[in-house]
């Protein structure tokens, strides 16, 4: 249906689904149901999925265990069947060097990343919510917390908020305006928290690298003891050339390999082998001939005194 508004304006109607730009902030005061009813199904979905690893992570070793399987002998851990309490043990008291050692360092650093996450964010949270949320929401704009209407319920009063939003700084009455001091300095130490975690994380990365690098297991890789070099001149490409050049390094040189432009060798090898399949032709077609020629001949017979006779028919 169409309704004319005006001439020459029309009014299009409008799905129950669909919001005019800014139609977000009639959310407003979601209540502490609808929030626990989310945090509940989130929840129940993640013990699921976590009560089907645990279920299946022995039955299906070769997708949760690969390392059992695909890694080196001297990298496999030991095969056990690890209950959860006997899984959560082992993880808590796993060392990093067994971690660097049987997974990499791109593995470990995975993990210290998850882990750095939680030493950012859990402190702050034991900080910040007791001190922040009982400031806002005491003697704030509203203190309707379970008000769950779907919207900003507030009576036509835009000044009000209800649910969620009465923990938020803007509960804050503009009368006391002096609580934001307490946000301000709690913003302060959470910077500096963050700051001297990444220091501190990252200080522990240039340990822990150059611990790997200069550790006896991979100074033994091929990997670690091979650079390239480019652009070298003309001059000194050669092996007795760059062993002089590159002596200076620790324990010497063993090996020079030099890579040279073989784009033209590679044009010569493609007409080889057209000569080869040209050559190959000409054989199997010589042998087709004699064959036919003997057949044609007849079957040559064995003489008592070593001589063929072709017998003709």
């Amino acid at each position: 249906m169409i309704e004319l508004v005006s001439p020459g304006a029309l009014l299009v109607p409008r799905a129950a689904g669909d919001r005019l730009p800014g139609g977000a902030q009639n959310d407003q005061g979601i209540g502490v149901v609808s929030f626990l009813t989310a945090v509940g199904s989130g929840s129940v979905i993640f013990l699921i999925q976590f009560l089907l690893f645990l279920f299946l992570r022995n039955y299906l070793a070769r997708i949760f265990k690969s390392k059992l399987y695909l890694a080196p002998p001297h990298e496999r851990p030991e095969r056990q069947r690890y209950g959860f309490v006997t899984t959560v043990k082992w993880l808590w008291n796993v060392r990093d060097e067994d971690t660097i050692k049987r997974c990499g360092l791109d593995a470990y650093f995975f993990l210290r990343y998850l882990q750095t996450l939680l030493a950012i964010f859990f402190p702050i949270a034991v900080v910040v919510i007791p001190v922040l949320v009982p400031l806002n929401y005491i003697g704030g704009r509203g203190s309707q917390l379970n008000s769950d209407g779907g919207g900003n319920s507030t009576g036509g009063r835009p000044d009000r908020t209800t649910g969620l939003d009465t923990l938020a700084w803007g509960n804050v009455r503009p009368t006391s305006t002096h609580r934001y001091w307490a946000h301000l300095s709690l913003s302060v130490v959470a910077v500096a928290w963050v700051c001297f975690i990444f220091f501190h994380e990252l200080k522990r990365y240039v340990e822990v690298r150059q611990s790997y690098l200069t550790s006896a297991d991979h100074r033994a890789k091929p990997s670690a003891r091979t650079i390239l070099v480019n652009s070298i001149p003309a001059s000194l490409c050669s092996r007795e050339k760059l062993r002089d050049l590159f002596f200076l390094f620790p324990g010497g040189v063993k090996n020079v390999w030099v890579n040279r432009d073989l784009s033209s060798l590679a044009e010569k090898i493609d007409r080889r082998d057209a000569i080869h399949r040209k050559l190959e032709q000409a054989e199997t077609l010589l042998i087709k001939a004699t064959q036919r020629a003997w057949r044609k001949a007849g079957k040559p017979v064995l003489r008592p005194d070593g001589v063929l006779e072709v017998a003709t028919s």
